[in-house]
């Protein structure tokens, strides 16, 4: 039984990479809650370079490891979650204080609705940042 669910939560883990969850799937009543996305991407991120050396290997097509991919391609990653190991999750507790101050309504946490309004929202907000930053 122990296996069985390993093996749905890995599968969980791999859809959710590629944003194939149901809402339902994604909506959480606490932040306690919310899973650690980037302690669960980095192993299969690290399968897939292995599984990428490999094929190249067994099909000999192309030099099986650039060196200078590599370490550019771990370095982002490693500068990406620099801030939250210096600021712990600042942004987090900024979006929460801003939500207790000022919200204008509370939607409930586990509607298909409130899930799609912050899809949009988050998805205009990202527009508008890469508007300004032309």
């Amino acid at each position: 039984m122990a296996n069985a669910t390993t093996m749905q939560a890995n599968f969980l883990n791999v859809r959710s990479l590629f944003y194939l969850l149901a809402p339902s799937e994604c909506m959480f009543e606490t932040v306690e809650e919310v899973p650690e996305y980037v302690k669960q991407a980095v192993p299969l991120f690290l399968s897939a370079v292995i599984l990428e050396i490999i094929i190249k290997a067994i099909l000999r097509k192309g030099p099986t490891a650039r060196i200078n991919d590599a370490i550019s391609s771990l370095s982002a990653g490693v500068i990406s979650e620099l801030p939250r190991f210096y600021l712990g999750s600042l942004t987090l507790k900024s979006y929460i204080w801003v939500y207790q101050r000022y919200n204008l309504t509370a939607m409930p946490w586990n509607s298909p609705w409130t899930w799609l309004f912050g899809l949009c929202s988050v998805d205009l907000g990202y527009y508008w940042v890469h508007r300004l930053g032309h």
